[in-house]
């Protein structure tokens, strides 16, 4: 099982496919961290970028509970990540990105997003033990 983990840069992008199926796109930064030699949480890498997409009941939860800063632990598909390269709109700046797919979302607080489920958990994160316990950077590549 594949996860991620950070905040959501922007508030996710929520619509419906012509089908009628419902869809949720958000970005995800993640960065990695480690506890320094004082025992505060530091950077220990580069913020790497995730477009992460949910369908159905999942992407309905996601716009309902999810927004900019949302501290969150995606656990994907096992289609896992995937990068993808397209020429941007000026049509030669070649742009990458890690897009994947959510299975289940957990919020902050412990709350549980998946497929026709919310649930609370009894486990909350603690944030004195939560790496990822600091505000979402405001660039937001894409």
């Amino acid at each position: 099982m594949t996860t991620i983990k950070g905040n959501l840069g922007r508030d996710p992008e929520f619509r419906f496919t012509k089908a009628g199926v419902p869809v949720a796109s958000f970005s995800v930064a993640h960065t990695p961290r480690r506890k320094n030699d004082a025992g505060e949480w530091e950077d220990a890498g580069e913020t790497v970028w995730y477009r992460v997409t949910a369908w159905e009941d999942l992407a309905e939860a996601v716009a309902e509970h999810l927004t900019k800063g949302s501290r969150i632990e995606v656990e994907l598909t096992d289609a896992g990540v995937k990068d993808r390269e397209y020429v941007n709109r000026d049509g030669e700046t070649k742009v990458s990105r890690n897009e994947c797919t959510a299975r289940r979302i957990t919020l902050k607080d412990g709350t549980v997003l998946e497929s026709g489920v919310i649930r609370q958990t009894a486990a909350q994160i603690n944030p004195a033990n939560d790496p990822w316990a600091t505000s979402a950077p405001t660039d937001v590549p894409f």
